[in-house]
């Protein structure tokens, strides 16, 4: 159990969770949606014939595109780094203190909802700026070719925009129900120091 809990902390602690699932596959998603909006048949061509060394560019990218990502969702709200209810300064007071005096185990806890919260939040973000990105591309095509979609297209982009749109709103939610519970989090640990 001890190995378990000491290969999970470096996880949490030392880039791979948070960053992969916070920031690299929210930017990947992105950079995907891009893509493959852009022009499908290229971009599939493109990475099935990626070299190692370009996988690590691109996931690079990938991580960088999802720190722009997660700046710019909190500079509109639409990422929380507190709840929306708390004011800033009291919750970063209220931080300064938890990690003052909180245990090992407490702020292991406060990362894992931290990751948590992190990944939904540039997660739904992601999603929803690629399916606004697939949209306005297929609109142009269809336009740029005068062409009526068929009914088979129609019927898998209203699929895919139910599944989309259900992905988006629980992961919005995840995103919101776990800022609340990291400050909890850190209201209920003080109370037992």
């Amino acid at each position: 159990m001890g190995q378990t809990r000491d290969f999970s902390e470096v996880l949490y602690f030392q880039f791979i969770l948070r960053d992969l699932f916070g920031k690299i596959v929210p930017g990947f998603v992105l950079l995907l949606a891009v893509a493959f909006s852009l022009s499908p048949s290229k971009a599939l061509a493109a990475f099935n014939e990626l070299p190692a060394g370009m996988w690590i560019v691109l996931l690079s990218a990938s991580w960088t595109i999802g720190q722009a990502l997660q700046a710019f969702g909190e500079s509109r709200g639409w990422i929380l780094s507190r709840p929306e209810q708390v004011h800033a300064n009291t919750a970063l007071t209220r931080e300064m203190i938890f990690f003052q005096i909180a245990t090992a185990e407490e702020k292991w806890t406060y990362d894992r909802l931290g990751s948590i919260k992190e990944a939904c939040g540039n997660g739904y973000l992601a999603l929803s700026l690629s399916v606004v990105f697939f949209a306005i591309c297929s609109l142009i095509r269809a336009l740029q070719n005068n062409s009526m979609l068929h009914v088979e297209d129609i019927l898998l982009a209203v699929i895919t925009a139910i599944l989309a749109g259900g992905a988006i709103w629980y992961m919005r939610n995840m995103h919101r129900a776990h800022s609340d519970k990291q400050y909890k989090w850190i209201e209920e640990s003080l109370k037992f120091h």
